[in-house]
């Protein structure tokens, strides 16, 4: 389940990133930060309710489309040279990924070795997307108000 989701959302921003860098699409920064959070409430609200289902490596992807032209606002305000452009778009994707997956294992192992419980996993997940929940809308009120 989470490889799938995890995959969907690594081509969808290798995508967007490669067409971004290359100067195919172009959206304001300001917007793309904006979604970019909103996309991160919305998965953490996703988790906080029962009633609808959804299909998680779909929407993993979407959310991945608009990361990605984050990824790439980051990497041309880095003003990179044309000598090495592809070879560092690359890098600098394979650095994004080892990075995510970094931050997912020290989060989900330490977790599912403490939390042995159902009980316990749920309420981790409970208090875990509040807490991404409330940062993700703080990031969002600042984006559209900046």
């Amino acid at each position: 389940f989470a490889l799938k989701v995890i995959t969907a959302f690594t081509i969808a921003h290798s995508i967007t990133l490669a067409l971004a860098t290359f100067d195919l699409v172009s959206f304001p920064e300001k917007l793309i930060e904006s979604l970019i959070a909103f996309s991160i409430m919305a998965s953490a609200a996703m988790n906080l309710q029962k009633k609808y289902q959804f299909n998680h490596w779909q929407l993993a992807f979407v959310f991945g489309l608009i990361h990605g032209l984050g990824f790439a606002n980051g990497l041309r305000d880095l003003g990179l040279a044309s000598d090495y452009f592809l070879e560092t778009l690359i890098a600098f994707n394979v650095g994004v990924e080892l990075g995510q997956l970094s931050t997912v294992l020290a989060v989900s192992l330490p977790v599912l070795m403490l939390v042995r419980s159902e009980e316990g996993k749920q309420r981790v997940m409970i208090w875990g997307s509040l807490a991404v929940l409330a940062i993700s809308t703080v990031w969002l009120v600042q984006r559209v108000i900046a």
